[in-house]
Order: C-alpha cells, then sequence, then structure tokens
C-alpha cells in the first residue's frame, strides 16, 4: 500500500464525485502530473491502491511507479468533461509535468496568428505557438506564396501590420499605409471597433475555407450600402468580393469547407528504451500532400500509442483553428468521441477521427509510419551524437 500523508489523506476523503481536473505535486510543489477525470474521488484514489490493483480502464498504467513522489494535490472542478480535457491540456502545456505526455514540436513550418484578445488584433505569420490570445491558422509548406496570400488579404480588409498589441506607429498620426489605402487606421479612429473586428471575421473565414460565407456577407453589405444609396461604399465592398473570387482561383493552400480530400493522417514511432517517440502529421489538402510535420513526444515511453495519439492530438489542435475535416489514425484512440465534441463546441468544426477501410488511405498511414521513424532515428543520433547541439552552435 502506498504512504499516504494523513493531511493528504484527509483530503482524499472529501474528494467530490464531480468532473474536473487534478494535479500531482511533489515535495517542492512542482507539478509531476497532470489528469483529468469524470469522478474526481474515483480517480484519484486510485492512485493510492496497491500496486497490483492500480487499474485504469482495465489496463495496468505504467505512472502507478511515481505514486510514491505525490507530496500533495488540487484539483479544480469543470461544467463537464469537454471543459475538463481543455483544461487539462493547457495544464500540461503550462507546466510540463515530469510525467505527462506532451510534444515538443518540430518548428520548421508557420503558422497565421491572429491575436483575437487585443481590441484591434493583428494578423501575422509565425513559428511561435505560445502567443498569449492569439488564435493559429496552418501550419503552410510555401512560406512565399503565404506572404503574397497575407497581403492581398490586408489590403481587402485593411489590417493593421504595427507591432505592437495597440495600434499605431506614429504618435497622434496615421502612418503611410493609411495613405496608400493598405489599413483602415484604427489608431486615431478612422474605424470603429465593430467594423474592424468584423473584417477581421471575415479574414478568419478564408483560412478556415468558408469562402462562400465571405462572398454572402460582402453581397449582403453591398447591398445595404446600395439601397441606401451609399454607392461608393458599395463600389468599395464589390471590389472586395471581385479580389476574393481572384483568390479563391489562385490560391491552393487552403482546404474548402467539408472537402473529402483534405485529412490529416497521424502516426506515431515508439523506441521504449530510450523514451523516445516521434509523431507524424500528414496534412493532405485538396487530394495533394501539401505538408509533412514531425513532432517528439516527451515522457512517451511510459504510455501506450493509444495515450500518445489521443495526447498529441489535443496539444497539437488545442490552438490551430482551421480544423480538417477528417483525421486519419492507425487505431481507435483514446478519449476520441470527448475529442470529437470539443471540436464540434469549442471550434465549431464537425470533424471525424477515424480509422481508414480504403487501401491508398492505410499505405499513407504507413508512409506517415516509416517517416515517423526515421525521424526517431534521426533524433536519436543527435542526441547520442551531439550533433544538433554543435549544428546550433555553429
Amino acid at each position: 500500500m502506498v504512504k499516504i500523508k494523513e493531511e493528504m489523506l484527509k483530503n482524499l476523503e472529501i474528494l467530490p464525485k464531480k468532473t474536473g481536473v487534478y494535479i500531482f505535486k511533489d515535495a517542492s510543489g512542482k507539478v509531476i502530473y497532470v489528469g483529468k477525470a469524470k469522478n474526481l474521488a474515483e480517480r484519484v484514489k486510485s492512485y493510492f491502491q496497491p500496486k497490483d490493483n492500480f487499474i485504469i480502464n482495465n489496463i495496468t498504467h505504467p505512472i502507478s511507479f511515481f505514486t510514491q513522489k505525490i507530496a500533495s494535490f488540487e484539483y479544480i472542478l469543470t461544467e463537464n468533461e469537454i471543459e475538463a480535457l481543455i483544461l487539462e491540456s493547457n495544464l500540461i502545456k503550462k507546466n510540463r509535468p515530469k510525467y505527462n505526455v506532451y510534444l515538443k514540436d518540430d518548428k520548421s513550418y508557420p503558422f497565421v496568428a491572429i491575436t483575437e484578445n487585443e481590441v484591434f488584433p493583428r494578423v501575422f505569420i509565425t513559428r511561435n505557438r505560445n502567443i498569449k490570445g492569439a488564435k493559429y491558422y496552418g501550419p503552410y509548406t510555401n512560406v512565399k506564396t503565404l506572404k503574397e496570400l497575407l497581403n492581398s488579404l490586408r489590403k481587402i480588409f485593411k489590417i493593421r501590420d504595427c507591432k505592437k498589441s495597440s495600434p499605431g506607429k506614429i504618435k497622434n498620426s496615421v502612418c503611410l499605409n493609411y495613405h496608400i489605402n493598405l489599413c483602415s487606421a484604427p489608431c486615431v479612429g478612422k474605424i470603429s471597433v465593430e467594423d474592424y473586428r468584423q473584417n477581421i471575421e471575415l479574414l478568419k473565414f478564408f483560412f478556415i475555407g468558408k469562402n462562400k460565407s465571405i462572398i454572402e456577407k460582402l453581397t449582403k453589405k453591398m447591398n445595404i450600402f446600395s439601397e441606401a444609396q451609399e454607392y461608393e461604399k458599395a463600389l468599395e465592398v464589390k471590389n472586395q468580393i471581385e479580389l476574393i473570387n481572384n483568390l479563391n482561383k489562385t490560391q491552393k493552400i487552403f482546404f474548402n469547407e467539408n472537402d473529402e480530400s483534405s485529412f490529416d493522417a497521424i502516426c506515431c514511432a515508439l523506441d521504449k528504451n530510450s523514451n523516445f517517440v516521434a509523431v507524424s502529421v500528414f496534412l493532405y489538402r485538396n487530394g495533394e500532400l501539401a505538408v509533412i510535420n514531425n513532432f517528439l513526444v516527451s515522457n512517451a515511453g511510459l504510455a501506450n500509442e493509444k495515450e500518445i495519439l489521443s495526447s498529441f492530438i489535443k496539444s497539437f489542435y488545442l490552438e490551430v483553428d482551421n480544423l480538417t475535416p477528417l483525421i486519419y489514425t492507425p487505431f481507435k484512440i483514446e478519449d476520441v468521441e470527448l475529442i470529437k465534441e470539443w471540436f464540434r463546441s469549442k471550434k465549431n468544426r464537425k470533424v471525424e477521427i477515424k480509422v481508414p477501410k480504403r487501401p491508398d488511405i492505410k499505405e499513407i498511414l504507413n508512409m506517415a509510419h516509416r517517416n515517423a521513424q526515421f525521424f526517431l532515428e534521426k533524433k536519436k543520433f543527435e542526441k547520442s551524437s551531439g550533433y544538433s547541439k554543435v549544428f546550433n552552435d555553429l
């Protein structure tokens, strides 16, 4: 039986039988594990049962060995399991606990970030997925095309490109971009917060493939101006519609809404001896392979493949908003229905997570698995030889 401190024993007895997240800490107060549970009392108490009885979901869990290191615990109640899933993912991302599975991403491909927490949001390309309050769209492999596209969208929606959270490059004055019709000058009140954020919403529609919705909303806006005999404004919106239609014909780095030929294929490769795990994500857009992303997953040697892919999907898609309509995995993962419900309720997207039956999709997953194995061997070599450190020092 695990030896439990008297104070912690009292806390175990008063645990609520409700949904939430539990946080284990060591003697120094450092977070060492974060988990979620439909019934907090039942789940947390299970960690302190005799080792032979340490079973979760009918599986003897490999993390049972660390219970001796638990000095205290906390819990946070949530309204439902989806809120618990999101909170768990955020806490793991923030604390990187020693015994949780979490990913270290390969930052070779950029994302588009929109700083939604700002009054007048910015839109820019970045490889940093830890910007507070930002929503992310991507990743994208053709940086040049992405820059050209973003410049085109700035011209259409006149989104500011100043670097600070508050708009403005020159105190109490507009910058050159306003004079050449590239910015709406929110810094001096040339556009209202409501109108500016409506433009941001239309831009976001573009990144998630809702191109028809953009045209419908702009057409409605144009007709309102026309009926009010504000012909100059109606003409400006008409020009926006034409520019969006031209972009729809030329851009190929995004997928259309409900496009069945756009999907993500995810596989992992494990090395239990070295505690190394690699995950490869093949992103197919409009039937073509658009991006290959590789990731290292920490502490995954303590988990099985179903847990690894489940944890990866929660982490990878946590901040990404342009979700593909379909994700393929080689086997059914943990929490699959909960994750799908999270996508639907919080991301406003219906996403299917499936094990493929078609031979061609199975072969794509086989390629992703081989790619993950190659990436894993590469990272193992870099660690054992010190190659990556030497390369970074050059």
